[in-house]
């Protein structure tokens, strides 16, 4: 985290807290990366965590779609969420790790499918989803761990083992 300001730096602090507290077991495993880019994972989780919570935070699917759209739109435009520190360090890690933003949003897309309730007729498309949600936020992990921009390979991997993460 070298050469940041303290803004970032805070943001990626808040990004940590908020794993930790929403999803320990992740939180403990991404001790076993690299103390530099640790960073990175937790701005990554603490987006998952906070995105994941929209439909049981909103009351309404109208008002978990529009949480939904200022996510979407924050990454889209690359301005770190004007101040909130999640969409700093996530913003951060896009850059630093060369991410596909088009892999966010289609993530966040996958979520948007859930609001109103459960929409897996099938075990397939309970699958898909998971691969869609988990399976990418897995494989946006490989990238950023692997940094620069290199693809590790695995996409397949990731995605059977987000479905994994999501029926555990």
């Amino acid at each position: 985290m070298d050469g940041m300001d303290e803004a970032t730096r805070g943001a990626f602090a808040h990004c940590e807290a908020t794993l930790r507290d929403a999803d320990r077991p992740r939180w403990l495993a991404s001790l076993y990366a690299p103390a530099a880019l640790r960073p990175r994972l937790h701005a990554l989780g603490a987006f998952d965590a906070e995105t994941a919570a929209i439909p049981l935070r909103a009351r309404e699917p109208l008002a978990a779609a529009i949480r939904l759209r200022f996510w979407r739109d924050a990454i889209a435009r690359g301005d770190g969420g004007d101040g909130h520190p999640t969409l700093t360090a996530l913003e951060a890690t896009i850059v630093a790790a060369r991410l596909p933003r088009g892999a966010l949003d289609d993530l966040l897309a996958a979520r948007g499918d859930a609001f109103g309730g459960l929409p897996w007729h099938d075990a397939r498309a309970l699958e898909a989803h998971f691969g869609a949600t988990a399976g990418v936020l897995i494989r946006l992990s490989a990238l950023a761990l692997a940094g620069d921009g290199v693809d590790p390979g695995g996409a397949a991997t990731a995605g059977l083992a987000g479905v994994a993460v999501g029926l555990s």
